[in-house]
């Protein structure tokens, strides 16, 4: 049984539902004994409101965490886009504002022209975001600053069929993850959506990737990257026992954090 997930939002992040309170209730009542909340990051100098936010979270988690602390593991985090200009940030809320870690959730990345690629854009250029997505991605691996990649799949939703190109870049992710010692995630959100909404074409998790991942011997978490409460007790934790056993992944169940 997974009893963990370190994949959480919350309404701060303005597309996200529920209190932390109802997101801890509904973790307790599915068995899971470990919630990592890692809402989208939060620029603590970019204004006021944003500050404002940044205090709300942090001192929200650590309330609850001390709350619950005989019914729940609860850690505090970020879910992070990696440029260059952010490391210094990043690094200063690992050392100095008690943020205990960073996933790594690329949406976007920047072309050689500095023109901004959104993978929830739904471009007709799926192979020019794959190669950029895959350019930023390493490096945000590399930097050493985060805990696990989230949704390391993310590209899928550009494709409608697997092609030469999705194998390549698939395997190229999988083997910068390897290399950098850092689990991908099983992101059971795209699972979710993909039933409910009917989306075309393809959708993440995607088996085809983690096949690969299983040929390159990646070590995998599952996060099922909550947005609403709800979504705890609706996550298809069969489907990603399934996809580790069936790929003979090496399943991480706890969190290694970055200091």
């Amino acid at each position: 049984m997974i009893d963990y997930n370190y994949h959480t939002h919350t309404f701060r992040c303005g597309h996200a539902t529920g209190t932390e309170r109802e997101y801890i209730e509904a973790a307790i009542a599915c068995g899971i004994k470990v919630l990592g909340f890692s809402d989208h990051i939060i620029f603590e100098h970019k204004d006021e409101k944003s500050k404002e936010k940044f205090y709300d979270y942090i001192k929200t988690i650590n309330e609850l965490k001390e709350e619950y602390k005989d019914k729940i593991e609860i850690h505090l985090g970020f879910e992070c886009e990696h440029s260059s200009d952010r490391v210094d940030y990043y690094k200063y809320l690992l050392k100095e504002k008690g943020i205990e870690y960073l996933i790594l959730g690329q949406h976007f990345a920047l072309d050689k022209k500095g023109e901004k690629l959104d993978l929830f854009e739904n471009s007709n250029n799926r192979h020019k975001i794959t190669k950029y997505y895959y350019k930023f991605v390493k490096k945000g691996l590399k930097s050493g600053l985060y805990s696990y990649l989230a949704h390391p799949d993310l590209f899928t939703r550009e494709y409608i069929d697997i092609d030469k190109t999705y194998i390549k870049y698939a395997r190229k992710v999988c083997n910068a993850a390897k290399k950098y010692n850092v689990p991908i995630e099983i992101n059971l959100n795209g699972l979710y959506y993909k039933k409910t909404r009917n989306l075309p074409g393809l959708t993440y998790p995607c088996e085809t990737f983690f096949k690969i991942a299983g040929d390159v011997g990646n070590d995998v978490m599952v996060g099922i990257d909550c947005h609403a409460p709800d979504l705890v007790t609706n996550a298809d934790f069969e489907w990603a026992e399934n996809i580790i056993s069936k790929y003979n992944l090496h399943h991480i169940t706890r969190l290694e954090f970055k200091k």
